[in-house]
């Protein structure tokens, strides 16, 4: 994170990265995902230069590039979840748990749930 943000993640704490896709698999602009846990800072999204996709603190959404960072996340369970909007309605994309171990970074890329997978 230090070079994302310009500065260094607390030891003992972890990473999430990923991708946000739809169910063709392919990438999703405009998603936003969250983590079930604490973590000292917001959500993160990148820009959409593909040869070099930098963290844009500005961003409230991913770009065309689905790119998300969680900094700082306490370490241990988490479930992470996607949102993304389909014909203009925010629409579950996806929802994992996986697990945040220290110093280390945890990828979860979403790749969209088809229609049989969404309950009611």
């Amino acid at each position: 994170s230090q070079m994302a943000l310009g500065a260094p993640n607390p030891v003992g704490n972890g990473f999430i990265l990923g991708e946000v896709h739809d169910c063709g698999d392919v990438r999703l602009s405009g998603a936003t995902v969250d983590v079930s846990v604490k973590r000292a800072n917001q959500i993160y999204y990148f820009n959409d230069d593909e040869s070099h996709p930098l963290v844009d603190p500005a961003a409230g959404s991913t770009s065309s590039l689905g790119l998300y960072a969680a900094f700082d996340v306490e370490r241990g369970p988490v479930a992470v979840g996607a949102l993304g909007l389909v014909g203009g309605d925010a629409t579950t994309v996806g929802f994992y748990k996986a697990r945040v171990f220290p110093d280390s970074v945890t990828a979860v890329t979403f790749q969209g749930l088809h229609p049989y997978q969404i309950h009611p």
